[in-house]
């Protein structure tokens, strides 16, 4: 697979997700949104799931273990998107966004202890350079003070953190028993952590049932076409890291904060009735030179 094909589909994809999640959590989904998408996203894998079976009607001939820790990845996966969608929630999409770029430091650390890879010096410099880019990002200036952003932090973290295992499982699996295989109990473990949701959490089994119920089909177009393209940038990502080091892949996904910064600038100039991010001359600074970082931590990973 060609590497700059990653590098450039998946945090594209993943960027314009970003900003149709932020859409629509804060123009149509403004009462708990969140629990409401979630449930979405994961019940979009009853389309998936016969697709894959098409593709590779094999998926019977894993193992019980390999089919416990891919339904294991798929819902670590679901812990990953509710918290992702609680930190969009808690700030614009190119504040949040860029911060998942922390995600090759875990998935480094995991990758070590469970598929003994290893680093390069210079893509572990890499790796630093885009996580010291994404700190940049969680401080804010107010009334001359620099403060913090814990919450949205925290949130972040609860991301990443199982995205990263989640990825290093699904490659401890798939390098044997085949990539759709292993895709298809993944999204299995997915869809079971949004049937849990839907059944014993009251409150967005409501939130779903009235996205639904009082939606336009608009609304839920763009859900379709949000989870649409999560689902290629993901399967070209899971691929990916069957090729390459996980921490590697993963940090070439810093692309995508470049491409949410100016997405997002696009729309606020141009579309402002989509959405509108802060551009002020202050806060666009602080995003050039934390996306900059990044980026020099990405092609210091090309080396």
């Amino acid at each position: 697979m060609n590497i700059l094909l990653i590098a450039l589909l998946y945090p594209l994809f993943h960027a314009i997700v970003n900003h149709l999640d932020k859409y629509l959590l804060s123009k149509h989904l403004k009462e708990g949104g969140a629990g409401a998408l979630m449930i979405f996203s994961s019940l979009f894998s009853i389309v998936v799931l016969p697709i894959i079976y098409i593709i590779e009607p094999g998926i019977f001939s894993l193992t019980l273990k390999s089919i416990g820790f891919l339904i294991l990845s798929g819902v670590l996966f679901g812990f990953t998107t509710l918290f992702y969608l609680f930190a969009m929630n808690e700030d614009d999409a190119s504040t949040a966004a860029p911060f998942s770029q922390a995600i090759p430091v875990f998935g480094f650390i995991f990758a070590y202890f469970i598929l003994g890879e290893t680093m390069t010096m210079f893509q572990m410099l890499g790796s630093l350079c885009i996580l010291a880019g994404g700190l940049i990002l969680a401080f804010e200036e107010v009334e001359g003070v620099f403060v913090f952003k814990g919450k949205l932090i925290g949130f972040v973290l609860a991301s990443i953190i199982p995205y990263a295992l989640m990825e290093v499982l699904f490659k401890y699996v798939a390098v044997d028993e085949g990539f759709w295989q292993s895709s298809f109990w993944q999204y299995g473990g997915y869809l079971l952590f949004g049937l849990v949701l839907f059944i014993f959490h009251t409150s967005y089994r409501k939130e779903f049932i009235n996205l639904l119920s009082k939606n336009s089909r608009s609304i839920l177009a763009l859900n379709f076409s949000s989870e649409t393209l999560s689902l290629v940038g993901d399967r070209i990502l899971a691929f990916a890291i069957l090729l390459f080091p996980i921490a590697l892949v993963q940090s070439i996904g810093s692309l995508q904060g470049a491409f949410v910064f100016l997405i997002g600038i696009i729309i606020t100039i141009f579309f402002p009735h989509i959405g509108e991010e802060d551009i002020s001359k202050k806060v666009i600074i602080k995003k050039i030179i934390a996306l900059a970082i990044m980026f020099v931590g990405s092609v210091i990973l090309f080396k």
